[in-house]
């Protein structure tokens, strides 16, 4: 992935929160622009009546998609927007298992396997989130201490 001042190599302490904010900002407008440009092809993979729900859903993809752009643009990504994101998909990842415990019926078992697939993509994206956090926030307190 190349950023304005070269490859994510170089940034040092930065460079996973950097990558995991890119690839997530990658994945959701991906899904994001599925989900405008065809909600009614994923409302009938999922078996989800209510096309105008995907549309609506993609809109704040993109919107995420695009916040995630700007963190991830910077040369120090915020750690409290780095947090807030990985709140964000963690939100996500609950909401589909509170789905699937409270209304198993609400998509067929293809739509579940969509849903358990990209839930798992979120979740990864936004435990590297965490753990760029963690990584840059320690590089910064081992500066302090020397």
């Amino acid at each position: 992935m190349i950023t304005e001042s070269g490859n994510l190599s170089g940034t040092g302490s930065t460079g996973l929160l950097r990558a995991a904010l890119l690839g997530n900002a990658i994945f959701s407008a991906i899904c994001g622009v599925v989900m405008v440009w065809m909600p009614y092809r994923v409302s009938a993979a999922l078996n989800w009546q209510g096309p105008n729900l995907w549309l609506f859903v993609g809109l704040g993809l993109l919107v995420f998609a695009g916040a995630l752009l700007w963190q991830g643009k910077q040369g120090r990504p915020s750690v409290a927007w780095g947090t807030l994101f990985s709140l964000g998909d963690y939100g996500w990842v609950i909401g589909t298992v509170l789905l699937g415990m409270f209304a198993p019926t609400v998509m067929s078992g293809d739509g579940w396997v969509i849903a358990w697939g990209v839930s798992a993509v979120v979740a990864l994206f936004g435990s590297l989130q965490l753990l760029g956090i963690a990584r840059m926030t320690r590089k910064n307190l081992d500066a302090i201490e020397e």
